[in-house]
């Protein structure tokens, strides 16, 4: 089975109904994927492998893949990443059977090939952490000075005075 990016070559299963192939290919990200803190650079390779099925109208492709995402942890902005795995369960459509089809929700089969880029990105998307932390137990940032408390946790600061009661505390200094 021929694949260039991610697309797949649907000639092998010679539009019989019923007729399976497996496929297996890892290929790279062709353009950067950044939602929020995560982002799939260029050229990051996903392994994906399922199985195309033929039938009547078109070719389901069913099948998983994986790879990491580049993430930004929330709690202290240190880069970490993480691993993605998702599912991919599309019905691509032959253009002469599209009646009927809202022509926006279809992915159509193009020269006896399906491209999975859009299913693999929606995948990323749907799967990726919502809220990534380099570690469970990330101490994050100090509020008061920015320094990371995951490399110094007993930090502290003195804690600070209400500015309304600072003219108490001269008072005793009075004389």
């Amino acid at each position: 089975m021929k694949t260039t990016g991610f697309q797949l070559s649907l000639v092998d299963l010679k539009r019989t109904e019923g007729a399976t192939k497996d496929f297996s290919f890892s290929a790279g990200m062709e353009q950067t994927l950044e939602v929020g803190l995560v982002s799939v650079p260029v050229g990051r390779q996903i392994t994906v492998h399922g199985q195309l099925q033929s039938v009547g109208e078109g070719v389901l492709v069913t099948g998983e893949f994986h790879t990491e995402v580049d993430a930004q942890c929330s709690r202290c902005l240190k880069q970490t990443n993480s691993p993605v795995e998702a599912r991919i369960e599309e019905l691509y459509i032959y253009s002469d059977k599209a009646e009927g089809y809202d022509q926006q929700d279809v992915l159509f089969i193009h020269q006896e090939m399906v491209d999975l880029d859009q299913p693999i990105r929606d995948g990323l998307i749907l799967e990726q952490p919502l809220i990534p932390l380099c570690d469970p137990d990330c101490l994050g940032l100090c509020q008061h000075c920015g320094l990371e408390m995951n490399s110094q946790p007993t930090h502290t600061h003195d804690d600070d005075i209400d500015s309304r009661w600072l003219s108490l505390g001269q008072w005793g200094k009075m004389s």
